[in-house]
């Protein structure tokens, strides 16, 4: 069983603060929309938040809707967002791989979460959507990389692990122009 850790813990320094609670010209705010596609891909998620009241909050509503999600709150969220992987991943333990997601995209289809969670066919496999061969978000790994990915250190993510294994990575063309939108600022809510 493959397992979505959904990333919700970050500062949003670059919005200035609060992004994920941000509204979305569809009326409902990013973390909102980034969940409901998750949810309709069908995979098991953890979502990793960080202290905050009003985030806290906001994700009680959602789990009255979405009950199914498991939330796990980092205590370390500020050392960046390799900690939030860890205790994703190690929330999720039992799984036969992981999918890392990001909260601050709100775009990316449902069909591109389940197709790089379906790539994700080996223990070995790490899985990266793409659109043109150009890779984005999210990106897979199998179960062979639970050490590497509990050992992340920094706000780098997954990338080093992915560096690491050139030759486990394979790009899965989902023709999703989702995979690299995400928002940074309060001009990327009006795309």
């Amino acid at each position: 069983m493959i397992v979505c850790i959904l990333l919700a813990a970050g500062r949003s320094e670059r919005f200035g603060g609060k992004k994920l609670l941000a509204t979305l010209p569809n009326g409902k705010t990013v973390l909102q929309t980034t969940l409901e596609n998750l949810c309709a891909s069908g995979l098991s998620i953890v979502m990793v938040v960080r202290d905050d009241a009003a985030l806290e909050q906001h994700v009680q509503r959602l789990m009255a809707i979405h009950s199914e999600v498991i939330v796990v709150k980092n205590t370390a969220a500020d050392s960046g967002m390799a900690s939030s992987i860890v205790c994703g991943v190690l929330a999720a333990k039992d799984a036969t791989g992981w999918l890392i997601a990001l909260g601050d995209m709100p775009y990316v289809r449902p069909q591109t979460y389940q197709a790089v969670a379906e790539a994700v066919t080996s223990a070995s496999a790490i899985a990266v959507a793409a659109t043109n061969a150009k890779g984005g978000q999210p990106v897979g790994f199998g179960r062979g990389y639970v050490d590497a990915l509990c050992a992340l250190k920094g706000d780098t993510g997954a990338r080093g692990v992915i560096t690491a294994h050139p030759q486990s990575v394979s790009l899965i063309e989902v023709g999703d122009l989702g995979i690299f939108q995400d928002i940074d600022t309060p001009e990327d809510l009006r795309a």
